[in-house]
C-alpha cells in the first residue's frame, strides 16, 4: 500500500537526524495525504509522523496541534496491538521532546512503553525506554531516568547494529552524575546491585509484574527482593522507598 511506503520511509528519515529532516517532513505529508479512509490507526499514525516532523524542523506551534489530534484518535483506540498505533505513541513522545514539552512526552511514551509490553513487541521497548529515559531527566528525575536509560542500554545490546546503543550507555551515564546523591544514598543502605535496580523500578511506580518483566525475573524473585530493600533502607512501604530513591527524607522511616 502506498500508505505504508510513505509511513516507512517518513520513520526512516526520521531516524537518520538532522540532514533528513526536511525529507522527513516533505514523505509525513504525502503519508497523511494517502491515508486508507476509515483507517483510524493509519490516520493517527500518520498525524504523529507529521507532528514529529514538524516539531524536529522548528515547527513547535503546529506540530502541537496536530499531536493533540492524534492524541484524540489513538487514544480512543484502546490498547490495540496495531503496529502503527505502538510507534506512534513513540512519535508523539518524540515531538512533544522536540518541542520542550516534556510532561507530554513522557506521558506518551509510557503510553507507547506498556502497550508495547502488554503485547510482546520486544523492538519498541528499548526506544521507548530510552524516550523515558530522556524526559525522566529533563523533569529532574534522575532515578526513573537511570531506570529507563540501564533497560535501554539492555535492550539495544541485543541488536548490536542499533545506532542507539552508544546512546542509551552515555544517558545512563549522566543520569547517574544528576542522581548521585541518590545513588548514594542507596549505596549507604548496602543494597546490592540487582535491589538498587528493583529500588529504582520502585520509584516510577512500577508493579512487581512489570518489575518482573523488565529485569527478567519471576514475580516471586522481586517479592523477595523487596523483602530484602525494606528491611536494608529501614522503609515500610513502597511508597517510602521511592522517596528514598527520590533523594527527600523519609517520613516515619527508620534512620
Amino acid at each position: 500500500m502506498l500508505h505504508v511506503a510513505h509511513a516507512e520511509l517518513a520513520s526512516l528519515l526520521l531516524e537518520s537526524g538532522r540532514p533528513m529532516r526536511g525529507a522527513a517532513l516533505a514523505v509525513a505529508r504525502r503519508a497523511m495525504r494517502s491515508v486508507p479512509r476509515g483507517d483510524v490507526a493509519a490516520h493517527g499514525h500518520a498525524l504523529a509522523l507529521l507532528a514529529a516532523a514538524r516539531a524536529v524542523n522548528g515547527d513547535v506551534v503546529l506540530a502541537r496541534e496536530v499531536a493533540f489530534e492524534a492524541d484524540l484518535l489513538l487514544s480512543g483506540l484502546g490498547r490495540t496491538r496495531s503496529a502503527p498505533v505502538l510507534e506512534a505513541w513513540r512519535r508523539l513522545g518524540e515531538a512533544a521532546a522536540a518541542g520542550g514539552d516534556a510532561e507530554r512526552a513522557l506521558r506518551c511514551f509510557h503510553k507507547g512503553f506498556d502497550l508495547a509490553l502488554h503485547h510482546g513487541q520486544r523492538h519498541l521497548l528499548g526506544p521507548m525506554a530510552l524516550g523515558l529515559a530522556r524526559a525522566s531527566l529533563d523533569l529532574g528525575d534522575p532515578a526513573s531516568a537511570y531506570t529507563h536509560a540501564h533497560f535501554a542500554a539492555a535492550e539495544f545490546e541485543q541488536f548490536p547494529s542499533s545506532p542507539f546503543n552508544q546512546v542509551a550507555r552515555e544517558l545512563r551515564k549522566s543520569a547517574e552524575y544528576a542522581g548521585s546523591d541518590n545513588q548514594k544514598a542507596l549505596s549507604s543502605s548496602i543494597l546490592s546491585s540487582r535491589e538498587r535496580e528493583v529500588a529504582f523500578l520502585i520509584g516510577p511506580g512500577f508493579t512487581n509484574q512489570q518489575i518482573a518483566t523488565r529485569l527478567n525475573l519471576s514475580v516471586k524473585t522481586v517479592e523477595t527482593y523487596m523483602g530484602r530493600i525494606f528491611k536494608k533502607m529501614g522503609a515500610s512501604s513502597r511508597a517510602q522507598v521511592a522517596v528514598i530513591v527520590s533523594g527527600a527524607p523519609v517520613p516515619g522511616a527508620a534512620s
